[in-house]
C-alpha cells in the first residue's frame, strides 16, 4: 500500500485526480461514464487514460460498443479511493450516480446495485434506500434471498436516521414487506415474517392509501394463511379483494382471488375455493403481474392449487390439466425458482392423491434440487417430506420414513403443511403395521384441524384412523365404522367426492366382511356412479374392483 500510495502521489495532479475519480466509479468503468463524471475534453481524457495504462494502474478490456477499463489490481483502486478526502469523495459519488441515471436512463435496472452504492456513500439516504430496495427486488426475483436481506437491512438502517415523515414510513413499509418475504424463505421462517407484517398492516391502514394497503394485505395475507390463522387470512383477503375491485386493477384482483381461494381451500371449502381459482385463471390469460417480489406468482398458484381442488371435488382427470399447465408455464416463462418449486410441490401433492407414485417422486426430486440450489430452506423441508411419502409408497419404506421424520421438526413449524405431514406418517405407519405410531399421527392431524379450522385433510385422516383400528384389531369394527362414517360426513359437507369415495370404499369393505354385501354394494355404487371421469385412476379402479366382488358375492 505504501509503494502504491507513493506511485500515485508522483502522478501529475490532473492524472491523479482522474485515477481517484475512476476508483469512485468502480473496479470496472466504461468510457462513456468516465466522460459523464469527469468534465474534461476527450483529448485530455485519452491522454491521461493512456498514461495510467502505461503506468500499469489500469488496462483496457474488450467490450462491445464502448471502450471499457479495469483496475489492474483491486488494491490499486483501494489505495486511490482511500486517498480522497471524505467530503470530496461524497461529492464524487453523487456525481457518478447522476451520470449513471442520465447516461443509462433506458436501462437503469442494469445499474441498481451501482446506484445504491453511490447514493449510500454520497449520503443521499432517500435515493440510496430506493435503489437498495430495487436491487433487492431484482435478486429476490432470482430467489437469492440471503443477498437481498443484506441490501434490505442496509436500507432499513438508513431509514432509521431519517426524519419521521409519512414518506419515510411508506418507504419503510415497502422495504419491510420485501424483507418479510425473504425471511419467510430463510431461517426466520413464517413466524418472524408474520410478526413483522402485523406492524406493517397497522401503518398502511393509518395512511388510508388503498394501493399501499393492498400491497401490505396481499403480501401479508399468505403468512397467516400458511401459519393457519385462517380466519384472519380470510378477513385480509376479502378486504384486499374489495380494495382491488374498487381499484379496477386486474393484477390486484387476480392476486387477491388466488390467496382467498388458498384460504378457503385449507378450510375445506373446496367449492368456494375452486370458484376463486377459476376467476383468477380467467384473469391470468390477459394480465401480467406488475411486481416480481411476491411470495408466489398468482397465475401459477391458481392453476397449481386449483388442480387439487378439482381432484377433491371429484374430477381427477380434469385436475391434471391445470397442474400440468402450471408446470409448463413456470418452465417456459422462466418463472422465479420458488414459483417453479411451488408448482412442483403441488404436482407432487396431486400425484400422491392420484397414487401416481413415480411421477410424485420425480417431481419431488426436481423440486428438492432447485430448493437446495437456491437455499430455500423451508421449501426444501416441505418437499423432502412429500418425497419421503412417495418413496415409501414405491416400496422404499425405511428410506421414505427416515426422510419424513428428518424434516418433521421443520415442517411442523408451518401448520398449513403439518396436515400433509401427519397424513403421510399415518399412511406409512399403516403400511408398516405400526398402529400406535399411526394413531399418534392421526391424533395430531385431527387436533390440528379442530384447533385451526384447517379441514382440508380431515376426512382422509378420519378414514386412516378407521383403517388403523382394523389393522390393530380385526374385532374393532365398531370403532372403525364410526371413523368411516365421520369421514363420510366431513367429505359430504365439503362436496369432496374423491374423499367421499375413499371413505365409502373403506366402509363397504368393512360391511362386506360382516356379510352385509347388499348394503355395501348399494352405498358404493351410488358414489361410484356419480363420477363421470377418471375411471382409470387408482381410487375408482379400487372401488370398481370391490363392486365386482360384491356383485359376485
Amino acid at each position: 500500500q505504501g509503494v502504491l500510495a507513493a506511485r500515485i502521489d508522483r502522478l501529475p495532479s490532473d492524472t491523479k485526480q482522474l485515477l481517484q475519480t475512476l476508483s469512485v466509479i468502480g473496479r470496472e468503468f466504461p468510457m462513456s461514464l468516465v466522460r459523464g463524471v469527469e468534465p474534461k475534453s476527450a483529448e485530455e481524457l485519452d491522454r491521461m487514460l493512456n498514461d495510467l495504462q502505461l503506468g500499469e494502474f489500469i488496462y483496457e478490456q474488450p467490450a462491445v460498443g464502448d471502450t471499457e477499463y479495469i483496475f489492474k489490481h483491486a488494491l490499486t483502486r483501494d489505495v486511490a479511493y482511500n486517498s480522497i478526502l471524505v467530503e470530496r469523495r461524497r461529492q464524487m459519488h453523487q456525481r457518478a450516480a447522476g451520470a449513471i441515471e442520465s447516461l443509462f436512463a433506458a436501462s437503469l435496472a442494469d445499474h441498481y446495485e451501482d446506484l445504491a452504492r453511490h447514493y449510500v456513500r454520497s449520503g443521499d439516504a432517500v435515493k440510496a434506500v430506493n435503489y437498495l430496495h430495487l436491487a433487492a427486488q431484482q435478486v429476490m426475483s432470482r430467489s437469492a434471498y440471503s443477498e437481498a436481506v443484506v441490501q434490505l437491512t442496509e436500507a432499513l438502517e438508513l431509514l432509521q436516521s431519517q426524519p419521521d415523515t409519512p414518506e419515510r414510513d411508506r418507504s419503510e413499509i415497502a422495504v419491510r414487506l420485501s424483507l418479510a418475504i425473504c425471511e419467510a424463505f430463510g431461517p426466520g421462517g413464517i413466524e418472524s415474517s408474520t410478526i413483522a407484517l402485523e406492524r406493517l398492516r397497522e401503518l398502511a391502514e393509518k395512511f388510508g392509501d388503498d394501493v399501499s394497503l393492498f400491497e401490505v394485505l396481499t403480501d401479508s395475507g399468505p403468512l397467516p394463511t400458511i401459519g393457519f390463522d385462517l380466519q384472519k387470512a380470510r378477513f385480509i383477503y376479502e378486504k384486499a379483494l374489495a380494495n382491488a375491485l374498487r381499484q379496477r386493477d386486474s393484477d390486484m384482483v387476480g392476486h387477491a382471488r388466488s390467496w382467498l381461494g388458498y384460504t378457503l381451500f385449507y378450510e375445506g371449502d373446496f367449492l368456494a375455493a375452486g370458484h376463486e381459482f377459476q376467476q383468477a385463471v380467467k384473469l391470468s390469460t390477459s394480465v401480467s403481474p406488475k411486481r416480481s417480489a411476491r411470495l408466489y406468482d398468482w397465475r401459477l398458484q391458481s392453476r397449481a392449487i386449483g388442480s387439487f381442488a378439482y381432484w377433491a371435488l371429484g374430477y381427477p382427470q380434469r385436475a391434471t390439466d391445470p397442474s400440468n399447465e402450471s408446470l409448463s408455464v413456470a418452465r417456459e416463462s422462466k418463472a422465479s425458482p420458488n414459483d417453479l418449486v411451488a408448482a412442483l410441490w403441488w404436482s407432487v401433492a396431486l400425484n400422491l392423491q392420484l397414487k401416481n407414485w413415480k411421477a410424485a417422486n420425480a417431481d419431488a426430486d426436481e423440486a428438492m434440487r432447485l430448493a437446495d440450489e437456491y437455499g430455500m430452506l423451508a421449501l426444501s423441508a416441505l418437499t423432502g417430506m412429500l418425497r419421503g411419502v412417495a418413496r415409501a409408497e414405491l416400496g422404499q419404506i425405511g428410506q421414505g420414513l427416515r426422510e419424513v421424520v428428518q424434516y418433521r421438526n421443520e415442517v411442523i413449524k408451518i401448520p398449513a403443511i403439518s396436515s400433509w405431514l401427519f397424513i403421510g406418517l399415518a399412511q406409512i405407519y399403516l403400511a408398516t403395521r405400526h398402529a400406535e405410531e399411526g394413531f399418534e399421527a392421526v391424533g395430531a392431524g385431527l387436533e390440528l384441524a379442530a384447533r385451526t379450522g384447517a379441514r382440508i385433510l380431515e376426512a382422509e385422516t378420519l378414514r386412516l384412523k378407521g383403517e388403523l383400528f382394523l389393522m390393530r384389531d380385526a374385532k374393532a369394527a365398531t370403532e372403525a365404522a364410526e371413523c368411516f362414517l365421520q369421514a363420510l360426513e366431513v367429505a359430504h359437507r365439503q362436496d369432496a367426492k374423491s374423499l367421499e369415495l375413499r371413505a365409502t370404499t373403506s366402509l363397504a369393505r368393512l360391511l362386506a366382511t360382516q356379510g352385509k354385501h347388499h348394503e355395501a354394494r348399494a352405498m358404493l355404487a351410488e358414489i361410484y356412479n356419480w363420477f363421470t371421469e377418471g375411471f382409470d385412476t387408482a381410487d375408482l379402479k379400487d372401488a370398481k374392483a370391490l363392486l365386482d366382488e360384491l356383485k359376485i358375492a
